[in-house]
């Protein structure tokens, strides 16, 4: 397998994949920079704002996990399970 890829495609792949993890990681934790802005324009305490982003880490587990599921019914019948 090691012999399909040459060595610009395997670096590639793995800019990509890292720009991708950076731009999933930013949008997971800039708003915790914007905590303060967003609690004095909406008028929200800390617990209303906590229990916000608490849900908000919450489902992108089992959003996560759904994708991962979906991905693996739709290939069943279809076609081998391939990566994400």
């Amino acid at each position: 397998m090691d012999d399909e890829y040459s060595l610009g495609d395997k670096i590639a792949i793995f800019v990509a994949a890292a720009l991708a993890w950076s731009h999933d990681a930013v949008g997971l934790t800039i708003i915790n920079f914007l905590a303060n802005p967003i609690m004095e324009e909406f008028k929200v305490g800390t617990e209303a704002l906590g229990f916000i982003f608490s849900a908000q880490y919450i489902a992108t587990v089992f959003g996560a996990i759904l994708r991962v599921v979906g991905s693996a019914l739709k290939s069943i019948n279809r076609e081998p399970l391939r990566p994400i």
